[in-house]
């Protein structure tokens, strides 16, 4: 969730760069590997919907099912993202409807908030 939202906050040319350089270096496709959804189709959804959750086949870096879920939200900075923010849940505890109405406007507001305060500094 939040390498999407973080790569789905990238300007077109921004994200051109950075899928380059995960495909040169081959993080592109072990992470494709480990995901149902098509990876750069999963980055535009997060861009339109200015959120990403965490792609439901990944099931933890080792391929055993942990039962999590996340959802994430960009941190908008003044050249681009300047990180993404994130809320873990365990997956059959709530749903992603559940859990998009209940914590994704506190979680652009942190990200607003975190966005305001790297702005002062």
């Amino acid at each position: 969730a939040v390498a999407r939202a973080f790569l789905g906050a990238l300007a077109p040319r921004a994200l051109g760069r950075a899928l380059d350089r995960m495909r040169a270096d081959g993080s592109f496709a072990r992470q494709a590997a480990l995901c149902a959804d098509d990876p750069e189709a999963a980055i535009a959804a997060a861009s339109r919907q200015g959120h990403a959750f965490r792609d439901p086949a990944f099931l933890g870096q080792d391929g055993r099912d942990d039962d999590i879920q996340g959802l994430a939200v960009p941190i908008p900075g003044r050249r681009g993202p300047l990180g993404a923010v994130n809320i873990v849940w365990i997956r059959s505890a709530v749903g992603q409807e559940a859990a998009r109405a209940a914590w994704l406007a506190p979680l652009q507001a942190c990200a607003q908030a975190i966005a305001q305060r790297h702005a002062r500094l």
